[in-house]
């Protein structure tokens, strides 16, 4: 089991549930993306402005570990674990009653969408990446 900065709490839906009555595997990277939004929030900024430019997910893992039913309550766990030049990942878990149920990353991009590329990472939200998990490199 990892040991993230942030988690968050959540309960599984009726809607996140598949014809074999436990959560179908794209909820996974839903859960991941609520996280990340709560991530984000720690640090000032959202998806869709990170400091002065957006994101894309270029690449996901999801690693499925144990299902989850409806009504589970979950943690979800999010962390970065890389910071480089115009990428960084955030690291995912989610738990049930302490036994982990998924793992997963996101390689993620700085994108100036007036521009239509892919720009290096701001200055600031480095900072606020360094402030908030001092340990990450």
């Amino acid at each position: 089991m990892e040991t993230f900065k942030f988690s968050m709490p959540l309960t599984v839906r009726v809607s996140e549930i598949n014809y074999r009555n436990h959560v179908s595997y794209h909820n996974y990277l839903l859960y991941f993306q609520e996280a990340r939004i709560g991530y984000f929030n720690q640090l000032g900024c959202t998806e869709k402005d990170i400091y002065g430019v957006g994101m894309v997910v270029s690449e996901v893992t999801c690693q499925y570990k144990r299902q989850l039913f409806l009504g589970d309550v979950i943690r979800v766990s999010c962390g970065m674990t890389k910071v480089e030049p115009k990428m960084f990942q955030l690291g995912y878990q989610i738990e049930k009653a302490g036994a982990v149920c998924a793992l997963g990353y996101t390689t993620n991009l700085c994108y100036d969408y007036a521009l239509e590329r892919v720009v290096p990472l701001p200055d600031a939200f480095i900072e606020a990446i360094r402030l908030y998990e001092p340990g990450v490199k």
